[in-house]
């Protein structure tokens, strides 16, 4: 894995040697931050899921502003400090090991974009896509964006869903929320 663009481009991202954690591709990588738009000056970046910090660390080195990663997965945690560290992200850069929901349902800040890439298998997403509406740690002007494969049936309708191969990504903002 590697940094797409912006001030890392190019740079590798170590990554996790466990059976649960998925990376996310490049190419799908790519499609989304195109889809999102660059730069990312000045924007608040949730990475739920983290993993190893590729989605959160791509939106840093595209001009986030800040990026706070959540894992609960103790191997995930470590690789993500290091992947960080390696990069020159640490002063952007907030890295929680905790439990997703409860970091939703915790937090008392505002971000710009959400990324959530949970297990595929994780059969309660629309809870947490509920709950970060509830919460409203999403901007007014936010979005949320959830990579998931064909089994997830959303209960709220996305304002843009992509396909690439087997993997989907759903896009929620605000509007998406007060239509349901």
């Amino acid at each position: 894995m590697r940094i797409i663009a912006g001030t890392a481009k190019g740079r590798r991202v170590n990554s996790v040697k466990n059976d649960h954690t998925r990376p996310t591709s490049d190419r799908v990588k790519e499609a989304l931050f195109n889809i999102l738009g660059y730069p990312l000056n000045s924007f608040k970046v949730l990475d739920l899921f983290a993993g190893t910090g590729n989605l959160g660390l791509e939106a840093l080195s595209r001009g986030a502003q800040k990026t706070v990663f959540v894992d609960l997965d103790h191997e995930c945690y470590q690789v993500i400090k290091k992947n960080i560290a390696d990069l020159g992200f640490k002063q952007k850069s907030v890295v929680l090991k905790k439990d997703c929901l409860q970091f939703i349902k915790d937090a008392n800040e505002e971000f710009d974009i959400i990324l959530m890439d949970p297990p595929y298998n994780i059969s309660n997403i629309n809870e947490y896509i509920y709950e970060i509406f509830n919460s409203k740690i999403l901007s007014e002007e936010g979005v949320i964006v959830v990579e998931h494969d064909n089994s997830f049936k959303s209960e709220i309708e996305p304002s843009d869903k992509r396909k690439y191969g087997q993997t989907y990504l759903s896009f929620y903002k605000w509007l998406d929320y007060k239509g349901a």
